[in-house]
């Protein structure tokens, strides 16, 4: 929260990321609830998760493409008010036009390009963000995570009731209207940032030999930084384990009732505990919790998860309830600091790169091992998925044992 007051560049940044990211939400749920009333939802619904999930998954290579822009303030400017424009066309199909499948495909084309220049521009702007925060990296990381999971929130609360009172097209001009407001904000402080941009961006020019040759050394570096890939490897493990605890907890429930509850209502109770721990994490990670040591931090998370394998072995909800709130305090003190410990030995000229590279690993990893986890639960039974659950613990014990003199604010890890 200091941070934030205290350092002007950084709070209107994110402050455009709320108002950005708490549109994109409710468009997103706006466009899913219209959608479903046409007769090609199915084939809607999948083309429109798409447009939200490949961006993801190519933005390793549209990070490469970044460390080689120059002129970046000037550049993301004109990529934020490319965005406003592309959705003022999405408004205007959706009140101008009847709906159709085409215009569908149209509006899953243009939010595929805005997301795709959202992973662009987010990357080339990295190494000015990290010189925006670098007094107070840590801080100012776990802040940030911690109020774009409570946008994440309001966003959908809002998205619900702004759906039963707004028509599509109108919530469509909310949306651009959201970008146009991040648009200024970031207008406001283009000089202050112009002072901070990276002179050489990346001393090569741009062309398919060089775009590949940066792409192996950027994750060259990466994978030379043995704390960074262990302290990743870690936080992914956690990650899986809080990814398969909604499902998994559906199954012990529909077996032992958690007190008088419904099993929604219990779910609900697990949902808002673990998102509460994460954003706590994520404050404390910077704050109170400052001086406590990355590698303690790691083996109270394996702790943590030690316990709510107990609590899925004998089927005890309570426990899984109160050792998955500790759990989610834990990966949240993890992660601003993975960030920091990478943006602090990394170069700047690979940034964009390695950047892109880590949240790719940290979003399809998890995902594909709790999917397979998930599958093993349902149709064999809880208890045999403990056993590769075991393992990952394990393994992350043994990964953590080698690490040494990693501090919440060291300059290396």
């Amino acid at each position: 929260m200091i941070v934030f007051s205290k350092n002007k560049n950084f709070r209107q940044l994110l402050i455009n990321q709320w108002i950005s990211g708490f549109g994109d939400i409710v468009f997103y749920l706006a466009l899913m609830n219209y959608v479903s009333a046409y007769s090609f939802a199915p084939l809607a619904v999948l083309l429109i998760s798409l447009s939200e999930t490949l961006p993801q998954l190519i933005q390793v290579f549209t990070g490469v493409a970044a460390d080689f822009q120059k002129n970046r303030i000037h550049k993301y400017l004109l990529i934020q008010f490319s965005k406003v424009l592309l959705y003022s066309l999405v408004t205007f199909l959706l009140l101008g036009q009847d709906f159709s499948f085409l215009i569908l495909l149209v509006i899953c084309l243009i939010n595929f390009l805005s997301d795709s220049l959202s992973y662009f521009s987010g990357a080339m702007l990295t190494p000015v963000y990290v010189k925006v925060i670098e007094q107070d990296m840590t801080s100012a990381m776990g802040f940030r995570q911690a109020s774009m999971s409570l946008v994440h929130i309001l966003g959908n609360l809002a998205g619900g009731f702004l759906i039963a009172w707004m028509s599509i097209g109108a919530l469509a001009g909310l949306n651009a209207l959201t970008f146009l407001l991040a648009y200024l904000g970031f207008w406001h402080i283009s000089q202050n940032l112009q002072d901070l941009e990276p002179e050489l961006g990346n001393a090569r020019n741009l062309n398919r030999e060089n775009y590949w040759q940066h792409l192996l050394e950027s994750l060259k570096v990466l994978l030379g930084l043995k704390n960074v890939v262990r302290l990743l490897l870690v936080s992914t493990f956690g990650q899986v384990t809080l990814n398969i605890l909604t499902p998994v907890a559906t199954l012990l429930l529909l077996k032992r009732p958690f007190w008088n509850l419904q099993v929604g209502q219990s779910i609900a109770v697990l949902i808002v505990l673990s998102s509460a721990g994460l954003i706590l994490g994520n404050i404390l990670s910077g704050s109170l919790l400052k001086k406590l040591s990355t590698k303690l931090a790691m083996y109270s998370s394996q702790v943590c998860e030690s316990f709510i394998l107990c609590g899925f072995f004998w089927q005890n909800f309570l426990l899984v309830l109160i050792a998955s709130f500790a759990c989610s305090v834990t990966v949240g003190l993890l992660s601003p600091r993975l960030q920091k410990s990478v943006f602090s030995l990394i170069p700047e000229e690979s940034m964009g790169a390695i950047q892109s590279a880590i949240n790719l690993f940290s979003m399809a990893v998890p995902s594909v091992l709790s999917m397979l986890l998930i599958a093993l639960a349902s149709s064999l039974g809880v208890i045999y998925m403990l056993l590769p659950l075991v393992l990952m613990l394990a393994l992350s014990f043994y990964l953590i044992i080698p690490m040494e003199n990693l501090k919440a604010d060291s300059d290396s890890c």
